[in-house]
């Protein structure tokens, strides 16, 4: 890294998961850090980065899990199983009764009131998979409206659009469905209402990284001021200065129990790598 400051490197970082947004055809959305905590997006933008994502076989792979162990080393070595919050998270069911899950990743933040998601789902006896993207879910997690119920309605309202008839209503304030094959648009509603996307942000997060890493397995330390970086409550305390993680672990923490700190990390690292390459 250089010696440039954690926070440097992290704006770097920043401001080129803008420039991968805006090339991804993002044009509504302004990213000012890696986790979800300050960001602004639309359904139809989150798409871009859900569609992307999923062609991409590392992302594609991470998602698929439901639970993994990381092996931490450094001053606490230790492992650290856990499972997909999107995936075996509260209400769940829901969904996973009626489509095969491909892939999700879930967003949330509580002040606002915010309860995003961001899938892919297969259709019953049929190879056809649907993209799909609810963002403020009337619900939390235990409420019956929830973001898994609402992307029920939406999966539900885009097969009677392929059906013929007519799209139901769906309890989500915002909302974009289409096809993964060809990008057919089958359900859209306040697609380009400007929200904040949480945790779905991990998705645009996790294609940045991987534009700038080979060896997957490489370890990054963790540091205070890292840490110190965090706006009070973000920490999520998963990792701790003095661990060293790999690029891998550090994948499926981000993106399976939304590990805000895998975020910081990695977007660091990153970042360093841009400011060495500006500097020549």
């Amino acid at each position: 890294m250089g010696n440039y400051s954690h926070k440097d490197c992290l704006d770097a970082f920043c401001a080129r998961m803008n420039q991968k947004a805006n090339e991804l055809g993002m044009c509504r959305s302004c990213f000012g850090d890696p986790a979800g905590i300050t960001n602004h997006s639309t359904a139809f933008d989150i798409m871009q980065a859900l569609q992307a994502a999923y062609k991409n076989e590392t992302i594609k792979y991470v998602l698929k899990c439901e639970v993994y162990t990381a092996h931490i080393e450094g001053e606490q070595p230790r492992e650290y199983t856990f499972d997909s919050k999107a995936k075996v998270g509260k209400g769940y069911r829901c969904l996973r009764d009626h489509y095969d899950l491909m892939a999700a990743k879930g967003g949330t933040l509580i002040t606002p009131h915010i309860f995003n998601l961001a899938s892919i789902v297969r259709l019953p006896d049929s190879d056809t998979e649907l993209a799909c993207v609810i963002m403020k879910a009337a619900d939390s997690g235990d409420g019956p409206l929830n973001r898994f119920e609402a992307t029920k309605q939406a999966v539900d309202a885009a097969l009677e659009v392929l059906r013929g008839g007519q799209a139901g209503e769906i309890c989500a304030q915002s909302v974009y469905v289409c096809s993964v094959a060809d990008g057919k648009v089958l359900v859209s509603k306040n697609a380009d209402e400007c929200i904040m996307p949480a945790s779905t942000t991990k998705l645009l997060t996790a294609l940045t990284v991987l534009e700038y890493v080979d060896d997957l397995n490489t370890r990054l330390p963790v540091t205070q001021d890292m840490i110190d970086l965090f706006p009070s409550g973000f920490y999520t305390g998963d990792f701790l200065p003095g661990d060293s993680v790999s690029l891998i672990d550090l994948l499926h923490a981000m993106m399976l129990p939304s590990s805000n700190t895998a975020c910081f990390i990695m977007g660091c690292y990153v970042g360093g790598i841009l400011l060495s390459s500006q500097a020549k």
